[in-house]
């Protein structure tokens, strides 16, 4: 069904068109099936639109999110790759709770590179530039600094603490799965006192 719905491309229709309509076609079949089954789809559909489909853009950049739980150092690993004292550093769980990016200055200059970069993990996100630390207290838009350390074809992201709460109610979880399931790389940050929070793992492989 897919196949005849996306018929054989034509020559000269590139493969982000191709993907669209395999998404598409995809999205018909739903109905269709059993619950468990319409869920790995949903899944398979969701990483074509918002992994493979940017990735074949060149204007796309790499994405490298810093994550982990609150008090792990992600804000200093970020300052340290951005080259800059941007994100607060402070030892409280739920510090952060926005969205920080580092881009090249390239990247802010060009409109279609800015909102390509924040829809792939956040929808009609507006992108605003930090103007002081504090603003990562507070939950809001993501936000970005322009940094030369960082190379053009990538963006490297401070993210929410996720692990402030109980098991019953996380804050910050929503921010950051988005994150994480768009991100290309992840570097995952942990303590002697965290590495084998399975709470922390099983949410980190879910948003993956």
């Amino acid at each position: 069904y897919i196949m005849a719905e996306t018929k054989e491309p034509d020559i000269g229709v590139d493969a982000e068109q191709s993907y669209h309509r395999i998404a598409e076609a995809a999205e018909k079949l739903l109905p269709l099936l059993l619950e468990d089954d319409r869920k790995k789809v949903q899944d398979a559909i969701r990483l074509l639109k918002h992994k493979v489909i940017p990735l074949l853009r060149h204007e796309c950049p790499l994405l490298v999110a810093v994550t982990g739980g609150g008090s792990v150092g992600k804000s200093t690993v970020f300052n340290m790759l951005a080259g800059g004292k941007f994100s607060g550093v402070k030892s409280k769980a739920g510090y952060t709770k926005r969205t920080l990016a580092a881009i090249h200055p390239s990247i802010s200059k060009n409109k279609d590179r800015m909102s390509l970069l924040f829809e792939l993990f956040k929808k009609n996100a507006i992108p605003v530039l930090l103007k002081s630390p504090d603003e990562m207290l507070k939950e809001g838009e993501p936000l970005y600094v322009e940094s030369d350390n960082i190379p053009e074809q990538m963006a490297v992201l401070d993210t929410p603490d996720f692990d402030t709460g109980d098991k019953d109610s996380f804050a910050n979880r929503d921010a950051a799965e988005e994150i994480l399931a768009a991100s290309d790389v992840l570097v995952y940050l942990f303590t002697n006192q965290t590495y084998n929070n399975k709470a922390n793992t099983d949410f980190v492989r879910n948003a993956i």
